[in-house]
C-alpha cells in the first residue's frame, strides 16, 4: 500500500493543519490561549508629597495631606492651624497620629479635632495625654470596643493614672508587629506601669494556637516596657441578623485566652460577663459596639478594677 495514502497518515497531517490553522488565528487574539498576554503592573496609590513651601510643625516636619480622598484641602488647612496652636509636645502626638492612624481613623480624628469648639484632649480618645509625673502611666491596647471606653476609664481614674491608649483601633493581633513602637513610645517613653490587653474579635478566625502565639510574642514584649499586664477579654458580639442575641460569637476566643493567662500568670478582667445580663440594654443595633452607657459601664468598672494598682510615684 503506498504509504501516501495510509489512513492513519491522513489523520495525523489534518491535525497537525487544525492545529497551525488555531495557532495562526489565536495568536492574533490578545489574551487566547497560545498567547502570551503582556501582565500590566499594578498601580501604587501615589504617596503624597509635601510642597516645596509646605508649613512645618515644631519639630521641623512638613505639612501633608495624606488623606485627600477623605479629607478636602479647606479641611486640611484648618487642621494645620490647629496642630500650630498646640504646645510642641502636643504637635509631636497629633502629627504621629495623623500619619499612623490610616485614612478610616486619620481623617476622622482630624475632621473631629478641627470641628471641636474648644477640643479637649483628654475628652477625645485618641487625644494627647501630657503625663503627670506625680502618677503612674497607664496604655490602653485594644479593638474598638476599648476605643469606646478609653475616655470612661480617663475620666474615672483622674488625679490617679495618665490614661493613654493607642493611636489605633488595634484591630487584630497581627496588627501589633507592625505598628505596636508607634502605639508604646508616647512623650518620648516606652515604659510604663500598666498596659491593658484587649482583643479577641478580630482574632475569632484564628485556630486557638495561632490566636495563643500571637499573644505570647506580644506579652514578650509588652514585659520589657516594666508594666503590669492585665488582659481583657471579649465582650458578647452577635451576627448583625441575630436581633434576639441568640448565639454568642466570643466563647471560643475567651476560652483561648483564659488558658493562655493561666499559663502567663496574668489577670483577665472579665468584660463579658459583666455586660452580658444587660446586652439588649447596652449593645448597639451591630451586635458588636455599644451604645454611650454601655461604654460608660464598661470604662467605669475597668477603672476601680484598676485603681488598686495605681500608685503615686515617688
Amino acid at each position: 500500500m503506498n504509504s501516501r495514502h495510509h489512513p492513519l497518515r491522513s489523520l495525523i497531517l489534518a491535525l497537525l493543519a487544525v492545529l497551525a490553522l488555531r495557532n495562526a488565528l489565536t495568536a492574533q487574539v490578545p489574551g487566547s490561549a497560545g498567547t502570551p498576554v503582556a501582565t500590566v503592573p499594578a498601580t501604587a496609590t501615589p504617596v503624597p508629597t509635601p510642597a516645596p513651601d509646605a508649613p512645618k510643625d515644631a519639630l521641623g516636619q512638613p505639612f501633608c495631606n495624606l488623606y485627600p480622598a477623605k479629607v478636602r484641602p479647606q479641611e486640611y488647612d484648618r487642621w494645620v492651624t490647629f496642630v500650630l496652636s498646640r504646645e510642641p509636645e502636643e504637635q509631636a502626638w497629633l502629627r504621629n497620629a495623623e500619619k499612623v492612624m490610616g485614612e478610616f481613623y486619620g481623617s476622622g480624628f482630624i475632621k473631629s479635632c478641627i470641628a471641636a469648639k474648644d477640643y479637649d484632649p483628654k475628652a477625645d480618645c485618641f487625644g494627647y495625654i501630657k503625663d503627670d509625673p506625680k502618677l503612674p502611666r497607664v496604655l490602653i491596647i485594644g479593638n474598638s470596643i476599648s476605643r469606646g471606653y478609653t475616655v470612661p476609664t480617663r475620666m474615672a481614674l483622674k488625679g490617679l493614672a495618665n490614661l493613654h491608649r493607642a493611636p489605633a483601633n488595634c484591630g487584630r493581633t497581627d496588627y501589633f508587629f507592625k505598628d505596636s513602637e508607634s502605639w508604646l513610645l508616647q512623650n518620648g517613653s516606652d515604659k510604663w506601669d500598666i498596659i491593658t490587653v484587649g482583643y479577641g474579635i478580630h482574632d475569632a478566625g484564628k485556630s486557638p494556637q495561632a490566636y495563643t502565639d500571637n499573644l505570647k510574642a506580644i506579652i514578650t514584649r509588652l514585659r520589657q516596657t516594666g508594666a503590669t499586664i492585665i488582659l481583657v477579654n471579649a465582650t458578647p458580639w452577635y451576627d448583625k441578623e441575630d436581633t434576639a442575641r441568640a448565639k454568642d460569637l466570643s466563647p471560643g476566643v475567651n476560652a483561648t485566652l483564659e488558658t493562655f493567662a493561666k499559663q502567663e500568670g496574668l489577670t483577665v478582667i472579665n468584660h463579658h460577663d459583666l455586660v452580658l445580663p444587660r446586652i439588649t440594654e447596652l449593645q448597639a443595633k451591630d451586635g458588636t459596639h455599644f451604645n454611650e452607657e454601655g461604654y460608660r459601664f464598661l470604662g467605669e468598672s475597668l477603672a476601680e478594677q484598676l485603681k488598686p494598682l495605681c500608685k503615686p510615684k515617688q
